[in-house]
């Protein structure tokens, strides 16, 4: 049963989303709707700011002039009085629906068994039937158990912090216990494993192999849904670097939804490593144009503005991410190194304390700040205690990469960068536009390195910058 709501002359359909006037389809934009059903399941009451963006919008940060947008075109829609509002704005609180409202249930108009009998009629069935099988189930709210996980675990995936990236994983995991067919939740399950190598938050061999497993079941599950082929072309990318399976499956995920913002960020990420830096532009300005309040594509948005080595631009992009996400973690770690480069060691050191990186990582980047500033005693220290630490066989010789660079030991920093790649770390991936490995890009040995990776940068070199420690 669903739930559908009358008022004046028309019929808010609640199941299927859609409002009628005397019977005719008004057309509106889907979380113009969401907005207007807020309102009238409160019918009578103040429904402050926050509730409607925490239901309409849920796990987003959104600007206020999105719903200010959403009330100006229900206002519109349904005849706007000022005389006589429908909907009043009740000052610094929110808005309230004023018409009397008449709750009437609706029964489900085909059960699945009849849905697939009339779609095999049409001769549709052969195609809807997978649809049917590994879709997210309604319960009598229009919400099922599992894609409520899945939901919960995109919204705290997107965070990218160590503790929201666990907790990411276990809702995931949660949702394909109650749905062992859903391939959101395979495809969520492979995209934080990744995530979690890439930040050392589990072991890269083993979130490797469960990351691959994962998006392989996504993709076996529901071979045409758009998030599966995401995170298999990423997983193919990040775990085999097989850059040219990548570019397939990420194609292959734009063609079969072009409206998908998680496609076109995978296309973002694989041509950032490939630094082909304006195409990542273009991908990520065409998934922010889909989701333009998204936090992770705002970080990917000043990354790229980082590797590119527009510093202005990543600060200026941060700056706007953090001004409604002020607890970011990365976009704070990605503000501190960019402030690094423009020698404001002071407000560097701020944004690195504010970000909730590693101890191990923090203390390495605050040793290159300061080293950038001309300080070296910290990253002498740092790799005088490094280097007996590898020596001893307690950290990989790839800890010794930035710390090297900072104390001028070029022979060591390459020998770490082999390190890198003979371990198939995810840093490898970047090696090819992270800026502060400039030092060692007219070296061949390092140059060679990036042939292992399979680095093809397709964009003109981009001017190398003498170290200052």
């Amino acid at each position: 049963m669903g739930e559908a709501y009358r008022f004046l002359n028309f019929r808010l359909d609640g199941r299927r989303r859609i409002l009628l006037r005397d019977g005719e389809l008004l057309t509106l934009p889907p979380k113009v709707v969401e907005t207007l059903l807020v309102l009238v399941r409160r019918s009578g009451e103040v429904v402050d700011k926050d509730t409607i963006f925490r239901e309409v919008w849920p796990g987003t940060h959104v600007v206020e002039s999105s719903l200010t947008r959403n009330i100006s075109l229900l206002r519109k829609a349904l005849d706007h009085d000022e005389e006589s509002p429908l909907i009043q704005t009740v000052s610094k609180r929110g808005y309230r629906f004023i018409p009397v409202v008449v709750i009437e249930k609706t029964p489900d108009i085909l059960s699945r068994r009849r849905w697939m009998a009339a779609a095999g009629a049409a001769g549709l069935a052969a195609g809807m039937g997978a649809w049917f099988l590994n879709r997210p189930r309604e319960n009598e709210n229009g919400l099922s158990e599992e894609y409520r996980q899945y939901l919960i675990g995109r919204h705290l995936w997107s965070r990218f912090s160590t503790e929201d990236l666990e907790k990411a994983l276990a809702h995931f995991q949660r949702a394909v216990r109650e749905n062992p067919r859903l391939a959101l939740g395979y495809a969520g399950i492979a995209d934080t494993y990744v995530a979690m190598a890439s930040l050392g938050v589990r072991p890269v061999e083993t979130s490797f192999a469960e990351a691959r497993r994962a998006a392989e079941r996504a993709v076996e599950l529901d071979p045409n849904l758009a998030l599966a082929r995401t995170s298999l072309g990423l997983s193919r990318l990040m775990v085999d670097w097989d850059w040219q399976a990548a570019e397939r499956e990420l194609r292959r995920a734009v063609s079969l939804d072009p409206r998908s913002a998680r496609s076109h960020y995978g296309v973002a990420l694989l041509r950032l490593y490939q630094g082909r830096f304006a195409e990542a532009r273009s991908a990520i300005d065409a998934a922010l144009s889909i989701d333009p309040v998204s936090s992770h594509l705002a970080l990917m948005q000043g990354r790229i503005e980082y590797y590119r080595r527009d510093y202005d631009a990543c600060l200026r992009v941060l700056g706007e991410l953090l001004d409604r996400e002020s607890r970011f973690s990365l976009a704070h770690y990605f503000r501190a190194l960019a402030l690094g480069f423009q020698n404001q060691l002071p407000s560097a050191l701020a944004a690195l304390e504010a970000s909730r990186v590693s101890e191990s990582l923090k203390r390495t980047d605050r040793a290159w700040l300061l080293a950038r500033s001309g300080e070296l005693k910290e990253a002498r220290l740092l790799w005088t205690e490094r280097k007996k630490a590898v020596d001893a066989g307690q950290m990989p010789l790839s800890a010794l990469l930035l710390p090297s660079i900072m104390v001028d030991e070029s022979e060591i920093a390459l020998a770490a960068v082999d390190d890198v790649v003979a371990r198939k770390h995810p840093e490898a991936l970047g090696l090819g536009i992270d800026p502060r490995l400039d030092p060692l890009h007219s070296q061949p040995r390092f140059q060679a390195a990036l042939r292992k990776v399979g680095f093809r940068q397709k964009e003109p070199e981009l001017p190398r910058r003498a170290a200052t420690w």
